[in-house]
């Protein structure tokens, strides 16, 4: 899933987040090595966007096979006026916050900064900011 931002002139930033990145090994479950990824596209009119750059801005976000859902991760993203990009964190059923993902050269480890977890959450797939800029 992502969130395409459009930057002015012929250039878009899309933010990806990626489970199913190596495969439940060995019979192990839960995995440590989701990531969210930047990807600027030139997106000048009458072309097909061509990729023009691609950045890991965060790693290590846990992730699980599931028999019904195939795989449980991190899934919906916002990006907010401030540059920080939130993160839906389904498996531990928070919201994850990547500062600088607009402009991060290396990937945030340690699962991201919690910015909500638990209570009223509950495996959250999608994100949507409010006008205020807060998710």
């Amino acid at each position: 899933m992502g969130h395409d931002r459009g930057d002015p002139g012929s250039t878009s930033t899309l933010f990806v987040s990626n489970v199913l990145t190596g495969g439940a090994k060995a019979g192990l479950k839960t995995i440590d090595n989701s990531t969210v990824l930047r990807i600027r596209l030139d997106t000048s009119a009458g072309h097909a966007p061509k990729v023009l750059s691609q950045q890991v801005v965060a790693d290590g976000i846990p992730w699980r096979d599931d028999k019904t859902a195939l795989a449980i991760g991190p899934t919906g993203v916002a990006l907010g006026q401030n540059g920080t990009l939130y993160v839906a964190d389904t498996l531990a059923s928070r919201i994850i916050a990547i500062p600088n993902a607009m402009t991060r050269s290396t990937a945030l480890f340690d699962k991201g900064i919690a910015v909500s977890s638990g209570q009223h959450l509950n495996q959250p797939l999608g994100l949507i900011l409010a006008r205020t800029g807060t998710s």
